[in-house]
């Protein structure tokens, strides 16, 4: 779920900055009238709205719980909080972002987040290892081994 997370976010990027994004020439042909283009573009808008806040809301949650699963009993609470404080750095590169979309385009700052989420998908997809189940962080016993010990 991270990584399709991410994938999907960078694509509902994308399907903004295509679709209603650099005036509608990109992805409707000539002889459509100034109405129906707002619409189309309104439309796109609202089409990527709705597929980043399912990608976000499939990736969050799963993303703390990795970050759980993969941590130590004794640092559960440092884990969870450093994906909290990685969440929060996203929220405050708005301001870099807005920069960019101020001195380009508003496209521009959208292909560039687009691209920024691909290439964390890659590296997760490259990198990240399922834990193993069965409570080893917490230290549960079956048929009388001790995991995680």
């Amino acid at each position: 779920p991270i990584i399709l997370g991410l994938l999907g976010g960078a694509a509902a990027l994308l399907v903004a900055a295509v679709g209603a994004g650099w005036r509608g020439r990109v992805s409707v042909g000539v002889g459509v009238s100034p109405d129906e283009l707002k619409q189309l573009q309104f439309g796109y808008l609202v089409l990527s709205g709705v597929l980043l806040g399912f990608f976000t809301g499939l990736m969050y949650p799963v993303l703390a719980a990795a970050a759980a699963d993969h941590s130590p009993r004794s640092g559960f609470a440092a884990s969870v909080g450093t994906v909290r404080f990685w969440r929060d750095v996203g929220y405050a590169m708005g301001l870099p972002v807005a920069a960019l979309a101020d001195a380009s385009s508003t496209e521009t700052a959208l292909v560039f987040v687009a691209c920024l989420m691909l290439i964390a998908g890659a590296a997760v997809f490259a990198g990240y290892v399922e834990a193993s189940s069965g409570g080893e962080r917490f230290g549960a016993s079956f048929g009388g081994e001790r995991f995680g010990a």
